[in-house]
């Protein structure tokens, strides 16, 4: 009677050949390669078995190491809308560069949250516990905690009475550029941006740069 298999219907494995009786079974060719392929099929089963639970762990880790090697600072929570501002206009440049996937960009840009913003980002995975957080719920949450009214109003403020003054340009140019994003309704237009910092140039500049324009 032919022999049933104990094998189970899943299993891919090949079922080892018996050697030829008074054979060398490590010189038989064909034993070998069963016994290898069977090997193998086993590797790669346990491979895969091993990345469906830890790739996506790894992968987060690998991106963040990537966010931090571009610039990405930690963000401990500091009630300033501007250093707020920063921070989230900072890891956005650097996720869009990078190609972070959309499923994994906030899990991601969380990492970097600690002290106070980590406590802040707890509490709000425990009130919208069930959604699935994307990176517009993540902006927009952040944006309501930490740019507050009374702080855009502050900066936009900063940002109209904006002057070189004894800054050297280099200096001016930065600050122009954190506080003008509080100023949006001001700089409609890019020509606007331009004029608005041509005007906060000290006078000598300022003549220097409208002559260069006729």
């Amino acid at each position: 009677m032919p022999e049933v298999s104990d094998r189970q219907g899943g299993d891919n494995i090949p079922s080892p050949v018996e050697p030829v009786a008074g054979s060398n079974p490590i010189s038989d060719s064909v034993f070998m390669e069963h016994i290898v392929r069977a090997v193998a099929a086993g590797m790669v089963a346990g491979a895969s078995s091993t990345a469906s639970r830890s790739g996506g762990v790894v992968t987060i880790v690998q991106w963040v190491k990537g966010m931090r090697e571009m610039g990405c600072m930690t963000y401990h929570g500091e009630e300033d809308a501007e250093v707020a501002g920063h921070w989230l206009r900072k890891v956005e440049r650097v996720i869009n560069q990078m190609q972070v996937l959309e499923e994994l960009r906030v899990d991601c840009v969380t990492q970097l949250l600690v002290d106070s913003a980590h406590s802040w980002w707890e509490t709000i995975r425990e009130r919208r516990s069930g959604e699935v957080l994307r990176w517009r719920d993540f902006r927009e949450e952040f944006e309501e905690r930490y740019y507050s009214w009374e702080h855009r109003r502050e900066k936009e403020q900063e940002f109209l009475d904006l002057r070189q003054g004894d800054l050297i340009v280099l200096e001016y140019e930065r600050r122009f550029q954190d506080l003008a994003a509080f100023a949006s309704t001001y700089l409609p237009r890019e020509r606007h941006r331009v004029e608005r910092f041509r005007d906060g140039l000290r006078q000598e500049l300022r003549m220097i740069l409208i002559a260069m324009q006729f």
